[in-house]
């Protein structure tokens, strides 16, 4: 199963904005843009969602752009992933509903439901606040080469 690049994008946005950790002083969206090397006409679309989803909010004006809408320590990365994939279920059968006739007597679906409710369980345990912070550690102990 691989996440879509909305869902990775999102993700690293989040993270970007949870690593500024100043909770009210927004970031230019072309500034997070750049910084993450995110298409800066994506992430725009992608912003959408997250306001929507109540992950991020936005402030107009100078001095505007992006900020957390919650702490990032309240936002775990099966959220994100929730909110731009809209399901943890490997396959269309997955996560109840009735989309096909075959669930009352499938043991793949029982499979696929299990699987979902691991992965949401390991993203659970990741928040927006441990992610920056392992960020962090990963980009002090890499070697930075200037030409």
């Amino acid at each position: 199963m691989q996440l879509s690049s909305r869902t990775e994008y999102a993700a690293r946005a989040l993270i970007a904005l949870a690593r500024e950790g100043v909770a009210d002083s927004p970031v230019q969206l072309a500034n997070l843009a750049a910084a993450e090397e995110i298409p800066l006409d994506y992430l725009a679309q992608l912003v959408g969602t997250l306001k929507a989803g109540g992950l991020v909010a936005t402030r107009r004006g100078p001095g505007g752009g992006l900020l957390l809408a919650r702490p990032a320590g309240d936002v775990s990365l099966a959220e994100v992933v929730q909110l731009m994939e809209g399901s943890f279920s490997p396959a269309e059968c997955g996560g109840g509903g009735d989309r096909c006739h075959h669930a009352a007597r499938c043991a793949l679906r029982e499979a696929w439901d299990d699987l979902a409710r691991g992965m949401a369980e390991a993203l659970g345990r990741h928040s927006l606040t441990s992610l920056a912070r392992r960020q962090d550690e990963l980009c002090r102990s890499s070697p930075m080469y200037h030409i």
